[in-house]
């Protein structure tokens, strides 16, 4: 394997898989030329605004807008295309970026293990590949949002501060540096990611275990200095322009309770270091399988009431990510031997995880579900990287001899994450929020939006893409939802805009979960109204007027 893996194999095996992570992230693509998500349809009105008014559209933004807003209008400016048509094709690259982040860390991780040159290779090729082609991952990696490049962002300035502290080499700051400037206009979540990251390394750098305690004092400074950089950036810019700050309270409101999950997962990192390697897997399986083990209670009950169950369509093709969940934990004692890859691997994971466990016992309500939820995902680069690792240490002790037993392995390892490809474009059979928007869905809403006087009502979709053309938006998806949830409520007295798969698959009213509409009703609907529109591309989309609308609105 180490004399297979030389560096000009490596660096086209490594494009290979780059161009298929993209192509992945590029399919959505086929469906529509619109960005993935909705809320990519508003970071390309802002971006369009930016290049056209040569400002920023503050008065419509969150202070956390303008990271990714920036990179869409320099894009739009440098090639001349509109960020609503280039937005998908530089996400799927953008998005395919923390595979190679994982690469490089489980590459780094391997050689550090005193593993031969060739198999640090080969382990960096398969964290690449892994990330790349994992389903549940790429289905947060390709939508137009500013959580995607700050997925590989947050990754690389955890990396390099700990190469920085750990590795005495200082010249690793200038690679953090950017990354920590960025993050904070880019995405709060991102930035609170962080922020409780470098304080689980500051309480890293004082445990008796790593090499020397000099380094704790520059952790903790490092940690501060970025909290205060954070809060300095918000508040500052919330006072002195119209951007406003989002999505705060939910974090903000229960500290002690953040801080106390904080303190729980740093004292359990300070147990594992004192276990023995059985007692450390045992250790660091519990909270992986729990995670898994709600996934599978959601599926019976919703854990978070007023959410949606697990689709069942979500929970199998999961399951088989318990593969490279256990061989992460198997091949973790063997970080023992390397100080600087333990570091970054255990910030990695422990910094989202506090998050995940504060979100999960903070509230019961869906704001806290959505926060655990798109947490999470931060937590699959370590893991992945580090089961890549374990893959590499098991061929050097366990099959040295054995290259068929080998191959399988990594078949095995490959399948297990790429089974759940998809899910990740699946839409609302299993997920409560439908990612693309089709050209016809954009066409009856901009019709709706410029053509009906007063409010007008559809599912959350139809409704949520409208912001593209404008913050004032006259559609409600109250109205409707009132019709389709309760069997005796008569039909909407204002404008409504259908789409027929309302009668298969649902209406979406995120984070509700979706709701169907029985035929006979949907039927009595339009026989009931006058038909003003009548168009769509994958499915048709009608608007309805009433033939008796009275003055009241939706």
């Amino acid at each position: 394997m180490s004399e297979r893996w030389t560096p000009r194999r490596t660096l086209a095996a490594l494009t290979a898989v780059f161009a298929i992570g993209v192509a992945l992230r590029a399919l959505p693509l086929w469906q529509s030329p619109l960005p993935f998500n909705p809320d990519g349809l508003v970071h390309a009105r802002n971006a369009h605004r930016t290049v056209r008014t040569g400002r920023f559209p503050l008065s419509i933004m969150a202070t956390d807008d303008l990271g990714f807003g920036a990179l869409l209008a320099v894009a739009q400016s440098v090639t001349g295309v509109r960020s609503v048509a280039l937005g998908q094709p530089l996400i799927a690259a953008i998005g395919t970026v923390p595979a190679l982040v994982a690469g490089a860390l489980a590459a780094r991780t391997s050689r550090q293990l005193g593993l031969a040159p060739g198999r640090a290779r080969f382990a960096g090729l398969l964290a690449t590949l892994l990330l790349a082609v994992e389903g549940i991952y790429l289905y947060r990696s390709m939508p137009v949002d500013e959580q995607t490049p700050g997925l590989s962002l947050l990754a690389i300035a955890v990396v390099a501060v700990v190469a920085a502290l750990w590795s005495d080499d200082r010249r690793w700051f200038l690679v953090a540096l950017p990354a920590l400037l960025v993050i904070p206009p880019l995405h709060n979540l991102e930035g609170f990611v962080l922020g409780l990251t470098l304080l689980v390394l500051a309480g890293l750098a004082a445990l008796p275990w790593t090499r020397s305690r000099a380094r704790a004092p520059a952790a903790l400074a490092l940690a501060v200095g970025f909290w205060a950089y954070f809060a300095a950036y918000n508040v500052g810019l919330a006072r002195l322009t119209p951007a406003r700050i989002i999505q705060t309270g939910r974090l903000t409101a229960a500290p002690g309770l953040l801080v106390a999950w904080l303190i729980l997962c740093l004292a359990v990192v300070a147990l594992v270091s004192r276990s023995r390697p059985r007692s450390q897997r045992a250790l660091l399986a519990v909270p992986f399988l729990a995670l898994f083990a709600l996934l599978a209670v959601n599926a019976v009950s919703p854990v978070f009431p007023g959410t949606p169950a697990t689709a069942r369509g979500t929970l199998l093709p999961a399951l088989p990510l318990l593969v490279p969940i256990l061989a992460a934990v198997w091949a973790y004692p063997f970080l023992r031997r390397a100080p600087e890859a333990n570091v970054a691997t255990v910030a990695l994971t422990v910094g989202p995880l506090a998050l995940v466990g504060f979100a999960l016992s903070a509230a019961l309500t869906p704001a806290y579900l959505d926060t655990a939820v798109r947490t999470h995902w931060f937590l699959h680069l370590p893991v992945l990287a580090l089961a890549a690792v374990g893959c590499a240490v098991a061929f050097r002790s366990v099959v040295p001899d054995r290259q068929q037993v080998r191959t399988l392995v990594v078949c095995a390892l490959v399948v297990t994450v790429a089974v759940s490809i998809p899910v990740a474009f699946a839409g609302l059979s299993l997920h409560p929020y439908k990612g693309v928007t089709t050209t016809g869905e954009f066409a009856a809403s901009t019709f709706a939006h410029e053509h009906i006087d007063g409010s007008w009502t559809s599912d959350n979709h139809l409704v949520r893409i409208t912001n593209y053309h404008s913050t004032d938006i006259s559609g409600t998806e109250t109205t409707l939802y009132d019709w389709i949830t309760n069997p005796d409520a008569p039909p909407p007295n204002c404008p409504v805009v259908t789409k027929e798969s309302w009668v298969t698959v649902g209406a979406q009213f995120f984070p509700r979960p979706p709701a169907m509409v029985a035929s006979d009703r949907f039927r009595s609907l339009h026989h009931r109204a006058h038909r003003v529109y009548h168009g769509g591309s994958t499915q048709t989309l009608t608007v309805l007027a009433p033939r008796r609308m009275s003055t009241s609105q939706c």
